[in-house]
């Protein structure tokens, strides 16, 4: 199952950061809960905000909304690439497709303007190849986290 997601966003400055908060919050379901300021490779100022969702009924409800919208059978194909070391199911969303409403994923190593989600998944006993087969239940069939 999953124990809690955590969704990351960059607002650069030439963007809006009301927009860059409402893509977030279309995708995780949630509020900015942290927003930290820094600065690009060529000293442009960035603001960093953060989204964590923790209790179990949000978790569900952010993975059946999410979800629903994606391509499952390609998100089956990539579950090795998607799957770290520590069990964190990684995906990353379009962020101007987010804004609109549209939940697009971007293929890993991509480059791409994203709305980051880690999605730590919790298997008993603890291994890479639970974790796998929770994840690929979840993209072929109709279980919920």
């Amino acid at each position: 199952m999953f124990d809690r997601f955590n969704f990351r966003a960059f607002c650069h400055a030439t963007e809006e950061l009301d927009r860059v908060k409402q893509a977030l919050a279309r995708i995780s379901g949630g509020e900015v809960q942290e927003e930290a300021r820094g600065r690009g490779h060529f000293g442009n100022p960035i603001i960093i905000m953060k989204v964590e969702v923790v209790r179990k009924r949000e978790v569900r409800a952010a993975w059946e909304r999410i979800s629903s919208q994606l391509d499952l059978n390609m998100l089956h194909g990539e579950l090795d690439d998607r799957l770290d070391e520590s069990n964190v199911f990684h995906l990353r969303f379009d962020k101007q497709r987010a804004y609109l409403g549209d939940v697009i994923t971007i293929s890993p190593g991509l480059p791409g303007d994203v709305i980051d989600m880690r999605a730590k998944v919790v298997t008993h006993p603890r291994s890479r190849d639970a974790a796998i087969r929770f994840l690929t239940e979840l993209c072929t069939s109709d279980q919920t986290v």
